[in-house]
């Protein structure tokens, strides 16, 4: 359960990196999966963290809120990390869900070279 957690929360970040990227080098998505609750916010406005979530522990919440300091190289490293994992605990998985961690990674890698 919590290694699901993880992925998720780590896709979260994704997509919330994705997002403020997007909306400083142009157009804008909604968020998505626990961001969904939340109005996608104005193209200048960037989130600086995933929200809060109720119905998450506390712990959790924290967690998923320090994701967003992770230099993006150790990002990198933890989907890489969560990608081996995937592939080793659902081997019959490596062609589908697992390619989105892949794709993600190759995102990241592109878009956030750059980054201090």
């Amino acid at each position: 359960m919590q290694f699901q957690e993880l992925c998720t929360d780590v896709y979260d970040e994704l997509i919330r990196r994705k997002t403020n990227a997007s909306n400083t080098k142009g157009p804008s998505f909604s968020l998505s999966l626990s961001l969904r609750h939340h109005s996608s916010p104005p193209e200048s406005t960037a989130v600086p963290f995933l929200p809060a979530q109720a119905e998450y522990h506390p712990k959790r919440n924290q967690a998923r809120q320090k994701l967003s300091g992770l230099p993006t190289s150790r990002y990198q490293d933890l989907c890489s990390d969560l990608h081996y994992d995937l592939i080793r605990r659902y081997p019959e998985c490596k062609e589908g869900v697992i390619v989105l961690f892949i794709l993600s990674v190759r995102f990241v890698t592109y878009h956030f070279r750059s980054s201090p």
